[in-house]
């Protein structure tokens, strides 16, 4: 179990990470060139959430778990079932124990925390350019 302070540092951590996440891949992907309806919001977040040290370090994995609302570890526990159904729940536990399945449940907490994250920048991208696009017209 992770202490009180640990779960306070990861509650207001997973938010502001996802946050600064979703900016930082937003304005790459315009400084590109590419209009922002066609970002793909699911592959990014896969992306950068396969490598988050909640992910890839068990005891940062067992204490994110630990730390997350009961509805947040229930809907990131739904997800690990249907994404890898009882097969890769159970190749997860065999590899790693009940650290693995903390991690492949971890995943799915922080995926869901950057998709959120990429979804409202995405909408104040679009709103924020209809509103130049008004005001040129204007």
């Amino acid at each position: 179990m992770s202490t009180a302070l640990e779960q306070i540092n990861y509650f207001r951590e997973l938010p502001a990470r996802a946050k600064a996440t979703a900016r930082d891949l937003i304005e790459d992907w315009i400084a590109q060139g590419e209009p922002v309806e066609d970002f793909d919001i699911f592959d990014a977040a896969h992306a950068e959430a396969d490598g988050m040290d909640w992910v890839i370090y068990t005891h940062h994995a067992l204490a994110l778990c630990d730390a997350v609302s009961g509805s947040e570890l229930g809907e990131a526990e739904d997800e690990v079932l249907d994404m890898s159904g009882p097969e890769g729940i159970a190749e997860a536990f065999r590899r790693g124990g009940l650290g693995g399945v903390a991690c492949l449940t971890a995943y799915w907490i922080v995926h869901r925390a950057v998709v959120s994250a990429l979804e409202a920048e995405v909408e104040r991208v679009i709103e924020e350019q209809a509103e130049q696009a008004d005001a040129e017209h204007a």
